[in-house]
């Protein structure tokens, strides 16, 4: 009896640490909730455009080097450079839905306006994966380190 309560035990706790994964690429588990890994500065890092890596995107808010400032409450601001001047987004916004597994972003870039629905495929403390499909039918996924806190 007490050997089959072990293992009912075992079993439980192996159920709820594979279900405390939400995203494909991780992490497996984590400390942090979805909101305290998010809020940060990130940069783009990696850019694919339909699954091919691309150091020249069209669009300026995918270009490397980019900036997304993930603050709390909902706010967002992305700063990028063009033609060798800093630019910096104005009403930009983040949320959650469909239990963390997707962002909805958007923000005004250069009087270019951006909004689109991304699908997290990783978002730990120093990484954040995510893509989403634009209004051509491109399908864009990102990917982007912490700036160190």
């Amino acid at each position: 009896m007490k050997k089959y309560c072990k293992i009912v035990s075992i079993s439980l706790f192996l159920v709820l640490l594979l279900s405390a994964c939400r995203y494909e690429n991780g992490p497996f588990i984590s400390l942090y909730s979805p909101e305290k890994r998010l809020i940060n500065t990130w940069t783009i890092q990696k850019v694919f455009r339909n699954e091919v890596a691309t150091s020249n995107p069209e669009y300026l808010a995918n270009q490397l080097g980019t900036y997304y400032g993930f603050h709390a409450y909902g706010t967002l601001v992305v700063n990028c450079y063009y033609e060798g001047t800093f630019r910096e987004s104005y009403t930009g916004s983040w949320k959650f839905f469909d239990n963390y597994k997707k962002i909805e972003i958007q923000f005004l870039l250069l009087d270019i306006s951006y909004k689109y629905t991304a699908k997290i495929k990783k978002l730990s403390r120093s990484e954040l994966e995510y893509e989403y499909t634009d209004d051509n039918g491109v399908k864009w996924r990102l990917i982007m380190y912490a700036q160190p806190r």
